[in-house]
């Protein structure tokens, strides 16, 4: 049975034939623009980890204190508070009650640029303060941290590189109740890029050097010395991925997705 950064993929293939000749199609569907394996999720398909994954969170199985992660690096995320929610699609999601809500690991993810992180959010507009989606910080400093999420009343998504003074990158479209895919690829000390639903929002281009004392992924909420900014709201779908995804690949990515949260 074929593995995914040793996670087992239980999707085969099959071929078909097309104008005379065979082609293979995953699931049914033929893979778009690249040949790539496919999970299945009730029938839905969203793309299995990236090259270089180092977390991953599909919401499998959808119950417990326990988000798994199926990147192969076993960088599983305690839950405190959330619940799990199940969409139409058969998707399971973590709902964050803006108060203490979080999921989180005592994790370094990365050691140096370049990463990726991405996640979908379905941000509640009633929440009029920041909203971290992912933070990777220091516990146990103030200063330290690299995040994206969503700006206090506006809902503007943004991303955030922070060694000693923050600079953020905010979009200007209230995203706010309805389920968006944000992306933050953090290219190097001075290339950070923003992705809303596949679409660039910008590049950020003041220098901010890798801080390596980076200890602690979070989920919904920044996770440094005195945590705050709790989302309200669902989140799913969370990765991590220790490389820059490419503009087409986080389209793609999107594109594979999108159907499974109704957009």
């Amino acid at each position: 049975m074929p593995t995914i950064n040793g996670v087992i993929n239980q999707v085969s293939d099959s071929p078909i034939v097309i104008n005379g000749g065979k082609t293979t199609t995953f699931n049914g569907l033929r893979p778009h623009l690249y040949d790539k394996w496919r999970m299945n999720w009730n029938g839905n398909m969203f793309a299995p980890p990236e090259l270089g994954s180092v977390l991953y969170l599909p919401g499998i199985p959808g119950t417990g204190s326990t988000v798994f992660d199926f990147s192969g690096q076993g960088n599983d995320g305690t839950i405190t508070g959330a619940t799990w929610v199940k969409l139409p699609s058969g998707l399971w999601y973590n709902n964050f009650d803006g108060g203490d809500d979080h999921v989180t690991n005592t994790v370094r993810l990365f050691s140096a640029y370049p990463f990726t992180v991405t996640a979908w959010m379905k941000h509640d507009s009633s929440n009029t303060t920041n909203s971290t989606l992912i933070s990777l910080t220091n516990d146990g400093a103030g200063n330290v941290m690299y995040a994206i999420g969503i700006r206090d009343a506006d809902g503007f998504g943004y991303i955030l590189g922070r060694n000693t003074t923050p600079v953020y990158l905010y979009g200007a479209v209230d995203l706010s109740d309805v389920w968006h895919k944000y992306t933050g690829v953090f290219v190097s000390d001075t290339s950070r890029f923003l992705y809303i639903d596949g679409a660039v929002i910008g590049e950020e281009t003041t220098s901010i050097t890798y801080n390596s004392t980076v200890n602690n992924y979070s989920i919904g909420r920044l996770g440094d010395l005195t945590p705050g900014e709790y989302v309200k709201g669902g989140v799913a779908l969370v990765q991590g991925i220790a490389a820059t995804l490419t503009a087409n690949q986080v389209a793609i990515d999107f594109n594979q997705e999108r159907s499974l949260f109704g957009v």
